[in-house]
């Protein structure tokens, strides 16, 4: 049975070798859907840094910086009706990293890009840049400032902008400034937070920089504030501060080792995701929200083991992201409680302890789309995978608020995909498990096992060459990839091109 169950399945694949041909038209154009892992970026240099945002269309963009021909650029692509669309290029010709540079999207619907031009160093920063797509076109480059480094944005109505970032002025600082767009043009620049020194006591602030922006129109940002007075008491300090009634208003969050990110919900709470450490509990990660004084955040939730916590904007349910041992992981807030963690992608293959940096955005179907860097073959590529929001789990209760689908084996789309020296395949378990992973060809013969052993739950990743199980290379054509586990049979196409 299981032999005509395979063969059945052949026969319905090569009906959709004509459908296959179109496919392989669209050259490096990759078919995205929900539950797949997909690479974004395909440069043998390293990618890194993502961004992710969601379009008035719906379409899914990210963002990474990446070194070609010597120098660091800024490249996006963007799902839609899952495809992935062509390569990008945002910036050229910057000689270094831009430097936590940032993007938002306004009402109106145009994409903001903005970049450090000269240098990865805080110390010596450079010039601001911003551009913006108005859906046709990049536009040129506008200078916000001429000395400044860690930029954020966020939007507001009436396709408003802000911008923020990190500089100083002789004698005093560093300060957080902003600039204003009120959708024609650019206002002067402001001070959010001053910096100052006085003598045996001073306070300044740093970033990282994190924006955003609540549906009744007020901007947030989120730093770090560093203090010091004589006596050798030193303190930092996770600071936010928001414009209302025409003025700045500064909130203390906790005395904190990082700030990571700032969100909100589509009714308007603020979250803000931090690590502290104290001398009773060590270092430990929290999600705040704000209470609506301006006095400080005062509900709190501890977060799990990590760093790189990512926030989602308006939306319905606040989503969160977050790096562990080289795997991303993910969770959203159901009323007041938080849901279970979600295993997102997990490397079991690198030695190497490196920085996913994972970013998310939910789209208008509630579907949480999530990009992040990955070591792949000894390079950093970007990565990026969509899970519904109705799949997580509430902790209070145990009550899933899915169908049991994620009980079962998942069986993602390898990548590259047509592939010429070696492919990726990924697969997820749910619980500890007997694996076969096996290629056949479209005569029902197994030419290759790739996995015949237990495992335990995770997400795996194999690398296939387009060889056999003798070490012969294989003709170029479609192979079908079988992964059995327990009562579970998955398939998939892979197509080999030499």
């Amino acid at each position: 049975m299981k032999l005509e169950a395979l063969k059945f399945a052949i026969v319905n694949t090569i009906l959709e070798l004509l459908v296959l041909t179109v496919f392989l038209s669209l050259g490096n154009r990759l078919c995205a859907q929900t539950g797949q892992i997909i690479r974004i970026s395909d440069d043998p240099n390293d990618d890194v840094n993502p961004q992710i945002i969601v379009d008035n269309e719906d379409r899914i963009w990210i963002f990474w910086e990446s070194e070609r021909s010597g120098t660091w650029n800024i490249y996006a692509r963007y799902v839609e009706r899952g495809m992935i669309s062509d390569l990008t290029t945002i910036t050229r010709n910057t000689p270094e990293k831009s430097g936590h540079y940032a993007v938002t999207i306004d009402s109106k619907g145009d994409i903001w890009v903005a970049w450090c031009l000269n240098t990865y160093e805080p110390q010596e920063p450079g010039a601001i840049l911003i551009k913006k797509y108005d859906g046709f076109q990049w536009s040129t480059p506008d200078t916000i400032c001429c000395f400044g480094f860690y930029p954020a944005m966020c939007s507001g109505i009436d396709s408003s902008v802000w911008i923020f970032w990190r500089s100083g002025v002789d004698g005093e600082g560093p300060h957080i400034w902003t600039r204003y767009y009120d959708g024609s043009s650019w206002g002067d620049s402001t001070i959010v937070l001053y910096g100052t020194f006085a003598g045996v006591y001073y306070e300044f602030y740093d970033g990282p920089l994190k924006a955003t922006g609540t549906q009744s129109n007020i901007p947030w940002v989120l730093c770090m504030a560093h203090g010091h007075v004589s006596g050798n008491i030193d303190w930092d300090t996770v600071t936010a501060a928001f414009y209302q009634d025409t003025c700045w208003s500064k909130v203390k969050v906790a005395s904190g080792y990082q700030p990571y990110d700032i969100g909100t919900d589509n009714s308007g709470q603020i979250y803000i995701a931090y690590t502290s450490y104290c001398d009773t509990a060590g270092i430990k990660n929290y999600l705040k929200s704000y209470s609506g004084s301006t006095e400080e955040f005062v509900k709190k939730w501890t977060l799990e083991k990590g760093r790189d916590f990512s926030l989602s904007d308006n939306s319905d349910n606040l989503a969160i992201t977050w790096s562990y041992h080289n795997s991303v992981f993910a969770q959203i807030m159901m009323d007041t409680l938080l849901s279970k963690p979600k295993l997102i992608y997990a490397d079991s293959v690198s030695t190497i302890s490196y920085r996913q940096k994972p970013v998310l955005v939910l789209d208008n179907l509630s579907n949480i789309w999530i990009a992040w860097q990955a070591l792949v073959d000894d390079e950093k590529d970007i990565f990026v995978t969509s899970i519904p929001c109705t799949t997580f789990t509430a902790v209070s209760s145990g009550i899933s608020f899915s169908s049991n689908q994620f009980l079962s084996p998942r069986l993602f789309q390898n990548y590259p995909n047509p592939f010429n020296a070696s492919t990726i395949i990924c697969y997820e378990l749910s619980q500890p498990s007997f694996v076969i992973l096996e290629i056949y060809n479209l005569l029902g013969q197994r030419v290759r096992t790739l996995v015949n052993e237990r495992k335990l739950p995770g997400i795996y990743r194999v690398s296939w060459n387009g060889c056999d199980n003798k070490g012969k290379q294989l003709t170029s054509g479609l192979y079908l990839c079988r992964l059995q586990v327990e009562g579970f049979i998955k398939l998939g196409k892979v197509v080999f091109q030499r």
